[in-house]
């Protein structure tokens, strides 16, 4: 594939990358080309983990126009106890507690599926004309007049 320009190129299609790459093109009215890369792209949606998500994260996918497409599967944290002892031990020493909400009505943390959550992310950075390619970044060299990437596919970005 022939080398072309490309202003920002994002290794890594979890949602912190997936959701960088929304915010860039959205903040930038689409004037920004974006184009994110990760091998593990066509498999992420199907990813059976969780991940808690704090407010910060879950009002960024407010403002990028996420949550609405999630917010039916997350379920607000109330509050969290860290220990390091088993259930059925006599003793739980407690290390660390969180609790209450950061805003009347709004919890500290939503735990989520990360399958739906990446689902989400895929389709809107496809709406924002995120360029989504499914391959790891192979090279990247950088010098006074220009920045290159190398994509597994051949790719010159």
């Amino acid at each position: 594939m022939a080398d072309r320009k490309i202003d920002i190129l994002i290794a890594g299609g979890g949602f912190a990358g997936l959701a960088l790459a929304i915010a860039l093109r959205q903040g930038s009215d689409g004037a920004l080309s974006v184009a994110l890369a990760d091998p593990a792209m066509d498999r992420a949606s199907g990813d059976p983990r969780a991940s808690a998500i704090a407010a910060a994260a879950r009002r960024l996918f407010e403002t990028i126009g996420v949550w609405s497409a999630i917010e039916a599967g997350a379920q607000p944290i109330l509050d969290m106890v860290v220990t390091d002892s088993k259930v059925e031990n006599a003793m739980r020493p407690t290390f660390l507690t969180f609790d209450g909400e950061v805003a009347p009505g709004e919890p500290f943390a939503h735990m989520i599926e990360n399958g739906p959550m990446i689902a989400a992310l895929l389709d809107k950075a496809r709406a924002e004309g995120v360029d989504l390619r499914p391959v790891a970044v192979t090279q990247f060299r950088h010098d006074a007049a220009r920045v290159a990437a190398t994509l597994a596919d051949g790719a010159g970005l």
